[in-house]
């Protein structure tokens, strides 16, 4: 703006060198203006803080695997009729090629957890479940013979992979009428996987299952 003045004085008043000069000088003023108002956009901004977002602890504590007991007990994980595993219409299981354990006949479709532990994996197809004691046991509940085959049909889980769950509660929930007219067989064995040699396993005599019986003692051995 200072030099305005002084510029006009020294321009050359021939072909119009005041008027070029006052042009000139205000396209440089305009020119500078402009400029200020599209850096300004993009650098005076005060940056936007993005809120992180905060991780809700969401997913249960995994129990810590307690030390061994003398007596580790195991209850019914289903209502109806208990049979030894020799009883059920599979090879496979009859065999104990997954593991020795003890099978219901149930009365109704829910399964429940035979212990406190935790969930491992839930089959894709729902009709099977890996659950671990808090004694670090391991054990597989299958339901039915060949349901694999249903890809989920009649199955409705109520745990997923990795929670904590308690004695007596709700694993699974299925149809049982729906299974059978399917054309397959409901019975639930109960097979203990990856059984370790220092450990012995006690299976309680076929009879009636309720939550409350005791199906199987787990002994240090």
């Amino acid at each position: 703006g200072t030099t305005v003045v002084p510029g006009i004085a020294l321009a050359d008043p021939v072909n119009n060198g005041y008027v070029n000069y006052i042009i000139a000088h205000a396209v440089a003023i305009a020119g500078g203006f402009i400029m200020t108002l599209v850096l300004g956009k993009f650098m005076d901004k005060t940056p936007v803080e993005v809120p992180t977002a905060s991780v809700a602890s969401e997913q249960q504590e995994v129990p810590q695997v307690l030390a061994t007991p003398e007596k580790e007990e195991f209850f019914g994980y289903a209502q109806g009729q208990m049979i030894a595993m020799e009883d059920v219409n599979d090879e496979t299981f009859k065999n104990k090629i997954l593991g020795d354990g003890i099978a219901v006949i149930p009365s109704s479709g829910k399964v429940y957890a035979p212990a406190d532990g935790r969930i491992i994996s839930i089959f894709d197809t729902k009709h099977a479940i890996c659950f671990a004691s808090n004694y670090g046991t391991e054990i597989l509940i299958h339901i039915g013979v060949d349901t694999v085959n249903l890809q989920g049909k009649y199955f409705t889980p109520h745990v997923n992979t990795g929670d904590v769950v308690k004695k007596g509660q709700l694993l699974i929930e299925f149809d049982k009428e729906q299974i059978q007219k399917a054309g397959y067989d409901t019975v639930i064995p109960m097979m203990f996987t990856d059984f370790p040699a220092e450990k012995r396993l006690e299976i309680a005599a076929p009879g009636e299952m309720t939550v409350n019986t005791t199906t199987a003692v787990v002994y240090k051995a």
